[in-house]
């Protein structure tokens, strides 16, 4: 019984970093097996199956959290009832990965209250993403292929994190969370300055836009008015450069924008897969119960841009009861002018991006997201 004590008191004040080391270190062994082995391996699908379980289960006398749940199934199945073939496994799968970011809020919102749990929260974190920034530039420097982002030829290296969406959410969080704990001081920290070069080196699009929109507040919150002159305009002349490289002459994306045109190389393809594969299948499938609850057989049809994505699995019902349990269970801070930027930039990716309810691991990060809101609220 000692033990079980023990056990317990040291989760209540950790419970939040222990989930995070266990989703961090599931996905290093899933990213490694991956590279060296060229199978994928089930053990980070069944530990984030145990994690939402055991979630679950603590949130099962929770009648607010239960009847939401209960709500977007309802949503689903009816989606699933007017489809056909019905509750495809793949769908089902995603659903269940759809159910784990609201639990994971909901659990954080009602049983993580304590200053403490945060701030291990925060150590652990920093030191995680500090690790794999040195995986990251060890990657560049010896082109390690494990550490690639991209399969291909395609620049980038992420370390041990499995997918682009995952590193970029995750390093997304990682510069807020720096940006309110150094303020002034975040260009001109070591830690700060490590992560940013990581960030560099990742390859995705939306870490590029996140870095110049940092760079661009930090000028406008904490430096005199002629450094805000003049950094805008060196701010204003890399983007157009930058963006001039990515499209005109990256070869990746400059062959897109030749073939396609410049929005199928900004969004890699997912308004192709929104024009030929998404609405040909609404047009020709769905009934009037289908946009009122979704529905959905083959999810290498969805767009992969998550506000649509939901709305072909939920229906226009379905989406709107998730994004208002969304909304109560990650919106639980003051906002102030700082934030609300932040949570802008976030919009954007999650506009723009796919995976982002859908993916377990970056519902941890999101996690951390809604803590440094909280904490840091009146810092800024």
């Amino acid at each position: 019984m000692t033990n079980f004590f023990k056990i317990y008191h040291f989760l209540k004040d950790r419970g939040l970093a222990v989930l995070l080391v266990i989703f961090f270190i599931s996905e290093a062994y899933g990213k490694i097996i991956m590279s060296s082995l060229r199978h994928a391996t089930i053990l980070p699908k069944g530990i984030k199956t145990i994690i939402l379980i055991t979630l679950a289960i603590i949130l099962i006398m929770n009648k607010k959290v239960m009847i939401q749940i209960g709500l977007i199934a309802i949503c689903f199945l009816i989606g699933q009832l007017c489809i056909q073939p019905k509750f495809d496994p793949l769908v089902v799968n995603f659903f269940v990965k759809y159910c784990f970011l609201i639990v994971l809020l909901a659990y954080t919102h009602f049983y993580v209250s304590n200053s403490k749990q945060s701030e291990t929260l925060f150590k652990v974190f920093e030191t995680l993403i500090l690790i794999n920034s040195i995986f990251i530039v060890i990657g560049f420097l010896f082109n390690v292929a494990i550490f690639k982002t991209y399969l291909g030829q395609r620049f980038g290296y992420n370390g041990l994190f499995v997918s682009s969406a995952t590193s970029t959410y995750a390093y997304f969080t990682i510069l807020v969370y720096l940006f309110f704990r150094y303020k002034s001081r975040f260009l001109l920290s070591l830690k700060p300055l490590i992560i940013l070069i990581s960030c560099l080196l990742i390859g995705t699009k939306s870490l590029y836009i996140i870095l110049v929109l940092l760079v661009a507040i930090y000028i406008v919150k904490f430096t005199s008015k002629k450094i805000k002159i003049i950094s805008s305009i060196l701010i204003g002349l890399v983007s157009l450069f930058g963006t001039y490289y990515v499209f005109f002459i990256w070869e990746t994306f400059s062959q897109i924008r030749k073939t396609n045109g410049f929005m199928t190389a900004l969004l890699s393809y997912r308004d192709q897969l929104l024009i030929n594969k998404t609405l040909p299948f609404i047009d020709n499938n769905w009934t009037i119960f289908n946009y009122l609850f979704g529905g959905i057989n083959d999810v290498s049809s969805r767009p992969q841009m998550s506000f649509f994505d939901m709305a072909y699995f939920f229906g226009l019902i379905g989406m709107t009861i998730y994004l208002i349990s969304f909304k109560k269970w990650f919106f639980n801070f003051k906002f102030n002018k700082t934030n609300v930027y932040f949570l802008s930039i976030l919009f954007f990716l999650v506009f723009i991006s796919g995976n982002f309810f859908l993916n377990a691991s970056v519902a941890i990060y999101l996690v951390v997201l809604n803590q440094c809101f909280k904490v840091y609220n009146d810092s800024m």
